[in-house]
């Protein structure tokens, strides 16, 4: 038994395949034109593909190309920035890990923290002269290891910070078992993950203070010195 589909059927049911917006059934209806044939000796159904009409089969065979065409430049587009992604993360931590590198060569201790005052990043050296881990200096604010007199200024220094973007300065940090350490803080206002950002050398200058302490000492003992020889002096001429 042989059973043939009206054209008519086939463009109503395009019509509504293409309602569903369903382009692979579409295109399956549009391009074949169906007859079923019933065969009782081996039984089974087979679909035999005819053209419905050279006009459609032109149609089809271009929109056809045209979704193929348009696939592969789409998958291609995704691959592309896929892979420009993977290597964007890859020269990011790259460039990380080698300033990571760098930070921790450096003699002094280095921190970055935001405008407010949060630690962010800080390298070795820096977190261990305040005697704390890494962990738990980053929880904390840069007024925390500040004195009193110094967080007061706090504002005032970050003024100057943004006006002027790299300002230099002498304060007092306090250790976490309280101990005072003067330090030198040369600081640049830089971009930080996309954020604005406070990057500071800070240089202890215990021993520097400390020899100037000395020094100041030595002075004022030796103007005492000449005091005392000139009132020597002075007596010695008038005997």
């Amino acid at each position: 038994m042989m059973i043939k589909i009206n054209l008519f059927e086939f463009i109503n049911s395009f019509k509504i395949y293409l309602h569903k917006k369903n382009i692979l059934r579409l295109f399956f209806l549009l391009s074949l034109n169906l007859t079923i044939y019933s065969s009782s000796k081996y039984g089974m159904i087979t679909y035999i593909p005819h053209v419905i009409g050279s006009t459609i089969k032109s149609n089809l065979e271009i929109n056809y190309k045209n979704i193929v065409i348009t696939a592969i430049i789409i998958i291609i587009f995704l691959l592309t920035l896929i892979i420009a992604l993977l290597v964007s993360i890859i020269i990011r931590r790259k460039t990380e890990k080698m300033l990571r590198s760098l930070a921790e060569g450096v003699p002094d201790g280095l921190l970055v923290h935001s405008l407010n005052g949060k630690i962010l990043h800080c390298n070795k050296i820096f977190y261990q002269r305040y005697g704390y881990s890494y962990s738990e200096i980053t929880k904390m604010n840069i007024k925390d290891i500040e004195t009193p007199d110094s967080v007061k200024l706090y504002n005032d220094r970050l003024k100057k910070q943004i006006k002027d973007r790299v300002y230099s300065c002498e304060i007092t940090h306090r250790s976490k078992e309280g101990k005072f350490i003067p330090v030198e803080c040369n600081t640049t206002l830089i971009n930080y993950h996309s954020k604005p950002a406070v990057l500071s050398i800070v240089r202890d200058i215990t021993d520097r203070k400390n020899s100037e302490r000395e020094r100041e000492l030595l002075l004022k003992e030796l103007e005492n010195k000449n005091d005392e020889l000139a009132s020597l002096l002075y007596a010695a001429s008038h005997d």
